[in-house]
Order: C-alpha cells, then sequence, then structure tokens
C-alpha cells in the first residue's frame, strides 16, 4: 500500500497523507491508533479548519488481564468500557473492550 499513499510534513507534529481511493484511507483508519519507538499517534479524516485540541477522542482496543473466565461476560465487559470512556464494541471470547476516551483529560 506505501506505493499509493503521499506524505507532506505540515509542520508542529502533523503530517498529510493522501490516499488512491477512499477504501485504502478507511482500511488504514480503522487500525488506529498507532505507536513507534514509545510513542502514539493518531491519523483522522481531514477537516478544513483543525482546532489546536483535534483530535481528544481517541478509540483503542483493551486487552482485559486477569479477569476470571466465569467474570468474563459482556456486561462487566460494558461496565469496564463505560467507566473508561464511551463503550464501543465488546468482546467477551476474547477479553476485550473498543473504547473512545477523551486524551485531553487525565
Amino acid at each position: 500500500m506505501a506505493d499509493k499513499i503521499s506524505a507532506c510534513d505540515l509542520g508542529n507534529g502533523r503530517f498529510l497523507f493522501n490516499f488512491d481511493n477512499e477504501e485504502d484511507l478507511n482500511s488504514v483508519l480503522s487500525l488506529g491508533p498507532f505507536h513507534d519507538n514509545y510513542c502514539m499517534f493518531v491519523l483522522v479524516r481531514w477537516e478544513p479548519v483543525v482546532d489546536e485540541n483535534y483530535p481528544s477522542m481517541i478509540l483503542f482496543w483493551i486487552q482485559l488481564q486477569g479477569i476470571p473466565l466465569h467474570l468474563c461476560t459482556e456486561q462487566n465487559l460494558e461496565a469496564i468500557g463505560d467507566r473508561l470512556g464511551k463503550l464501543e464494541l465488546s468482546d467477551a471470547v476474547d477479553g476485550r473492550i473498543k473504547v473512545a476516551m477523551d486524551s485531553s483529560k487525565p
């Protein structure tokens, strides 16, 4: 896919990536957030006006560990997800949740 993407450094830690088609863009966006060399980075769709705090809501897949098998239920995973942020998805089989978290809050 690297030959289908062009990149431009916009400064201030921001980059613009241009994709050849919408399908490739959506495919990459669905995989984030990303990390490299202990740094996290987020890809978002370009907006004409970008606020300095944008994006503050970031989606995370969280693998929950140490939960006894009999307590790893959709209801319990949803309760944990709701405490962390806005629950998007839960997967009791694999013990993981997808949560939108506000990165501007501690």
